[in-house]
């Protein structure tokens, strides 16, 4: 909500933090703090967004820079969220109760299907690996995910999907 998002960018602006703000054509950030943005977006590969004072646009995601592994217990009164420590400067940040097994349980039901095979590398994909039949690491991932994966692979960048896919004979 429009409430929720203004709380934590007030909260990351505390912090010296900063916020990329999604919106449906185009990303954002939050505040001017480009400290951590700058190794979020080398991580993604992309270009620094433009600093945006948020007026309550519509927010399809949003995802922090701060420092990896900082505390994030600065920000549990906003109850409505999550945050997932990604593998860079950055934390993803998500609807309480909302996680991508979810989303595939509901494709499940939706077509029928009993199971499935996930791939993942970062703590934001620990509990659609835990319910995948088969659940593949890339080699890049965290620990927290290699741990409770079926298998881990070669990085992404190492055509870790592919090989896995060689190996369980899919391709």
């Amino acid at each position: 909500s429009k409430d929720v998002v203004r709380r934590l960018i007030e909260k990351v602006n505390e912090q010296k933090y900063n916020m990329m703000l999604l919106e449906e054509k185009r990303t954002v950030m939050a505040n001017e703090y480009f400290k951590y943005a700058k190794t979020a977006c080398e991580y993604f590969h992309m270009d620094m967004p433009p600093y945006e004072e948020y007026k309550g646009n519509d927010i399809f995601g949003m995802v922090m820079c701060a420092p990896c592994g900082c505390d994030i217990s600065v920000f549990k009164d906003i109850e409505e969220i999550e945050l997932y420590h990604g593998q860079n400067d950055y934390l993803d940040v998500v609807n309480k109760g909302i996680n991508k097994k979810k989303g595939i349980e509901k494709m499940l039901e939706y077509y029928n299907m009993d199971g499935y095979v996930a791939f993942g590398d970062s703590n934001n994909d620990l509990e659609m690996m835990k319910g995948a039949d088969i659940s593949i690491c890339l080699g890049q991932g965290l620990e927290t995910v290699k741990k409770v994966s079926t298998y881990v692979t070669d990085a992404v960048l190492e055509d870790g999907i592919y090989n896995a896919c060689k190996k369980y004979k899919w391709i």
